[in-house]
Protein backbone atom coordinates (compact mmCIF):
# COMPACT_ATOMS: atom_id res chain seq x y z
CA UNK A 1 0.00 0.00 0.00
CA UNK A 2 2.80 2.42 0.82
CA UNK A 3 4.36 2.03 -2.62
CA UNK A 4 1.03 2.74 -4.32
CA UNK A 5 0.40 5.79 -2.13
CA UNK A 6 3.80 7.28 -2.87
CA UNK A 7 3.50 6.47 -6.59
CA UNK A 8 0.09 8.14 -6.81
CA UNK A 9 1.32 11.11 -4.78
CA UNK A 10 3.96 11.66 -7.49
CA UNK A 11 1.33 11.23 -10.23
CA UNK A 12 2.98 8.18 -11.80
CA UNK A 13 1.42 5.05 -13.21
CA UNK A 14 2.42 1.60 -12.03
CA UNK A 15 3.44 0.73 -15.57
CA UNK A 16 5.75 3.74 -15.92
CA UNK A 17 7.48 2.98 -12.62
CA UNK A 18 7.83 -0.71 -13.49
CA UNK A 19 9.34 0.19 -16.87
CA UNK A 20 11.70 2.75 -15.29
CA UNK A 21 13.23 0.08 -13.05
CA UNK A 22 13.05 -2.76 -15.58
CA UNK A 23 10.48 -4.61 -13.52
CA UNK A 24 7.75 -6.88 -14.83
CA UNK A 25 4.34 -5.16 -14.61
CA UNK A 26 2.83 -8.20 -12.92
CA UNK A 27 5.57 -8.13 -10.26
CA UNK A 28 4.88 -4.43 -9.68
CA UNK A 29 1.19 -5.20 -9.21
CA UNK A 30 1.93 -8.01 -6.74
CA UNK A 31 4.36 -5.73 -4.91
CA UNK A 32 1.81 -2.94 -4.58
CA UNK A 33 -0.85 -5.38 -3.40
CA UNK A 34 1.40 -7.16 -0.89
CA UNK A 35 1.05 -10.44 -2.77
CA UNK A 36 4.67 -11.51 -3.00
CA UNK A 37 5.96 -14.72 -1.43
CA UNK A 38 8.93 -12.78 -0.04
CA UNK A 39 9.85 -9.19 0.69
CA UNK A 40 11.62 -7.12 -2.00
CA UNK A 41 15.37 -6.64 -1.74
CA UNK A 42 16.98 -3.39 -0.59
CA UNK A 43 18.24 -2.90 -4.15
CA UNK A 44 14.67 -3.15 -5.46
CA UNK A 45 13.43 -0.67 -2.89
CA UNK A 46 16.21 1.76 -3.78
CA UNK A 47 15.46 1.40 -7.50
CA UNK A 48 11.78 2.07 -6.91
CA UNK A 49 12.53 5.06 -4.67
CA UNK A 50 14.79 6.53 -7.35
CA UNK A 51 12.22 5.96 -10.11
CA UNK A 52 9.62 7.67 -7.92
CA UNK A 53 11.94 10.59 -7.10
CA UNK A 54 10.99 9.77 -3.53
CA UNK A 55 11.84 12.15 -0.72
CA UNK A 56 14.06 10.83 2.05
CA UNK A 57 10.99 10.36 4.25
CA UNK A 58 9.22 8.47 1.46
CA UNK A 59 12.31 6.31 0.97
CA UNK A 60 12.27 5.48 4.68
CA UNK A 61 8.55 4.67 4.45
CA UNK A 62 9.28 2.21 1.61
CA UNK A 63 11.97 0.50 3.68
CA UNK A 64 9.65 0.37 6.71
CA UNK A 65 6.84 -1.13 4.61
CA UNK A 66 9.23 -3.79 3.31
CA UNK A 67 10.57 -4.43 6.82
CA UNK A 68 14.05 -3.58 5.56
CA UNK A 69 14.83 -0.41 7.47
CA UNK A 70 18.60 -0.28 7.96
CA UNK A 71 19.41 -0.60 11.70
CA UNK A 72 21.30 2.70 11.78
CA UNK A 73 18.27 4.54 10.37
CA UNK A 74 15.93 2.83 12.80
CA UNK A 75 18.22 3.71 15.69
CA UNK A 76 18.52 7.30 14.44
CA UNK A 77 14.75 7.68 14.26
CA UNK A 78 14.19 6.17 17.68
CA UNK A 79 16.93 8.34 19.20
CA UNK A 80 15.49 11.50 17.64
CA UNK A 81 11.80 11.88 18.52
CA UNK A 82 11.53 15.15 16.57
CA UNK A 83 12.75 13.46 13.37
CA UNK A 84 10.41 10.51 13.94
CA UNK A 85 7.48 12.89 14.45
CA UNK A 86 8.41 14.74 11.25
CA UNK A 87 8.53 11.44 9.33
CA UNK A 88 5.12 10.41 10.64
CA UNK A 89 3.62 13.81 9.78
CA UNK A 90 5.05 13.63 6.25
CA UNK A 91 3.71 10.13 5.70
CA UNK A 92 0.27 11.15 6.99
CA UNK A 93 0.33 14.25 4.77
CA UNK A 94 1.06 12.03 1.76
CA UNK A 95 -1.87 9.79 2.66
CA UNK A 96 -4.11 12.87 2.81
CA UNK A 97 -3.23 13.77 -0.79
CA UNK A 98 -4.68 10.52 -2.09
Amino acid sequence: QTLRQIRKWHGLSAISVAEAVGMDKAYMSRLENDRLPSLPSCATINSLASALSATEIQRIALFVAARKLPPEVETGLLDNPALLAMAIRDINRQKGKQ
